[in-house]
């Protein structure tokens, strides 16, 4: 079977091994043989962040012992773009969006920047916040090292947009309507397990998760009994899905599916005749102005349904927008009035939601506080209140604070609406927010490069080789600092430049990244660590955390979650933890 894997420098992590998981560790211990090669030529770039291209896959949680060779990598240089097949490769107009005091718009900026105190004083691990009024921006903050035009995983958001192409479709006359069975747009495939339930199984079934399916799908997406892993470890999604058995009568009770969002995308692609990547982009994305953004697809090139949507921030505003406006945007309809409001009405209650317990639409949860959303594995969130024409975007790692976004809009942004009407200014609360705002985004100061233990000598530019060939190596450039300066330390040496060059060999290849030294990231253009055909943008930032120990913290600007890689060196010997910050629903 073929199997969706992370990917940093040749080693596996199955994605689904740790999707729910707050805090997975992998420990792996190696025994190596260390050679110097004989000639190793020092990098002598600039100390300043560069972003270089790369082919990096994440590291094993396998548990191995192995010993080394002497072999040198062979130097290679291979560079990666976006398949063209699931992504737009233009720009983010990151200023689509006139940005306006809140007062303008009936809104307390003083309750706005409490609400980026609230987030710090937590320690909630936010990516992205944006949040417009009457169509233009009150607040937006991009909290380093993520950028306003960085596209970014939605996770389950996905759902909504695959929503939106089976309201177009319908409207095109491609898809009759959601009383369609399901089986009519699967006539050319051999489906198991028929039966009255699985015929009168239909689209609306699939929009409004009760399908009645024999499916799992709890949030233990590392559990083998979990439904959704075994699909996308099948050979062929969709026909892994359409044979399921039905095993309650459609229609009657709410269970979280996945599954049946894919299949809504198999349908799209078989009455369309295009992925639903391609009709999108013909009948949402390029109308809407949106030309950056990257669309996973399963074995069979089928657009994911249910999630691996990568999407700019203010282009999920978009999306919002879009929704807020009745389905118009600049005066043109792209989306039926009816099919938004019956959408974004509570159809089903969700007593034991996955995401929430105030019902259900056609793939859109019902807030508590009134309006409807979109929400996403590890804290995505969009949120469109239509009683206070306010859309919301929240990108980011929430863990177990999953509905921290739901408790922010409750808490300050809906708190922070005083008026329909411009209220008076308040400048001195403005220039705090603005402030704010400017502050997490900005790169922190570089720290002076610190003076590394003993040790950092003996590894310094060696390889450790592997008994399956991989190899990794740490060039630190070292010099000796002036022993003047060291006191009692026993760390006696520093690096020459505020970058470590960290060389992964696997597959007679070389793969070079850069690791901050000084508390700076470091970017490489990377192969996606799970997206298949995705490039990312991933900044590696180390230091020595005591006499024997080097840690790098890896973080992916377009992913819900950092990881952290701790090499621990003893003589030849390197045990290897590996910890996935993986925050989120």
């Amino acid at each position: 079977m073929k199997e969706k894997m992370m990917k940093l420098k040749g080693y596996k992590l199955n994605r689904y091994n740790f999707m729910l998981i707050i805090c997975l560790v992998a420990i792996t211990t190696f025994t190596a043989s260390c050679t110097n090669p004989s000639s190793n030529p020092k990098t002598t770039s600039s100390s300043q962040p560069s972003s270089e291209t790369s082919s990096i896959q994440y590291p094993t949680s396998d548990t191995t012992n192995t010993s080394g060779t002497d072999e040198e990598a062979k130097p290679t240089s291979e560079v990666v773009e976006s398949d063209r097949r699931y992504s737009l490769v233009g720009t983010v107009d990151t200023k689509f969006y006139q940005t306006v005091s809140p007062e303008s718009q009936g809104m307390s900026s003083e309750l706005l920047y409490d609400m980026y105190q609230e987030i710090t004083a937590r320690g909630l691990d936010f990516h992205h916040i944006m949040i417009l009024r009457n169509g233009k921006i009150v607040t937006e903050a991009h909290y380093y090292p993520y950028g306003a035009d960085d596209l970014h995983i939605v996770n389950s958001i996905t759902k909504d947009f695959t929503s939106a192409l089976i309201g177009i479709a319908i409207d095109d006359g491609l898809i009759g309507g959601v009383d369609d069975p399901v089986v009519n747009y699967f006539e050319n495939q051999v489906i198991d397990n028929m039966s009255d339930n699985k015929r009168k199984l239909t689209i609306e079934n699939l929009l409004t998760m009760t399908a009645g399916m024999d499916w799992t799908e709890t949030g233990n997406y590392s559990g083998d009994k979990d439904t959704y892993t075994q699909m996308w470890k099948s050979d062929n999604q969709i026909q892994f899905i359409l044979d399921r058995d039905i095993v309650k009568l459609p229609g009657t009770s709410f269970y979280y599916n996945t599954g049946a969002s894919h299949l809504l995308s198999g349908i799209l692609t078989n009455a369309t005749g295009k992925s639903a990547f391609d009709y999108g982009t013909e009948k949402l994305f390029e109308p809407l102005g949106i030309h950056k953004l990257f669309w996973s697809a399963d074995n069979q090139g089928v657009s994911s349904g249910g999630s691996r949507l990568f999407i700019a921030p203010i282009d999920l505003a978009k999306f919002g927008m879009l929704y807020l406006e009745h389905g118009k945007f600049q005066g043109k309809q792209l989306l039926q009035e009816d099919w938004i409001k019956i959408s974004t009405s509570k159809i089903i209650n969700t007593p034991h939601g996955i995401a929430g317990r105030w019902g259900y639409g056609y793939q859109w949860w019902m807030n508590s506080f009134g309006g409807y959303s979109g929400r996403g594995y590890a804290g995505q969130y969009l949120f469109v209140l239509p009683e206070k024409n306010i859309v919301a975007v929240f990108m980011g790692s929430m863990g177990n604070n999953f509905y921290a976004p739901e408790q922010l809009m409750r808490d300050y942004v809906l708190k922070s609406v005083l008026s329909d009407n411009q209220i008076p200014a308040n400048d001195t609360s403005d220039i705090a927010l603005r402030a704010i705002e400017k502050e997490l985004s900005i790169e922190p100061a570089a720290y002076p490069i610190p003076l590394m233990p003993k040790i950092a000598s003996i590894v310094d530019a060696k390889i450790f080789t592997l008994e399956n060939g991989e190899s990794f190596t740490l060039d630190f450039d070292l010099v000796t600092s002036d022993s003047s300066n060291i006191s009692n330390s026993s760390n006696t040496q520093k690096s020459n430049t505020a970058f470590a060059t960290l060389t992964w060999h696997v597959e007679n290849s070389n793969y070079v990244v850069k690791v901050g030294l000084d508390g700076i990231y470091r970017f490489t253009n990377c192969l996606n660590f799970y997206a298949d055909g995705k490039v990312s943008e991933v900044g590696f930032m180390g230091s020595w955390v005591n006499d024997n120990t080097f840690q790098i913290k890896i973080c992916p600007t377009d992913a819900d979650s950092t990881y952290t890689l701790t090499l621990e060196y003893n003589g030849d010997k390197l045990s290897k933890t590996l910890i996935t910050d993986m925050l989120g629903y």
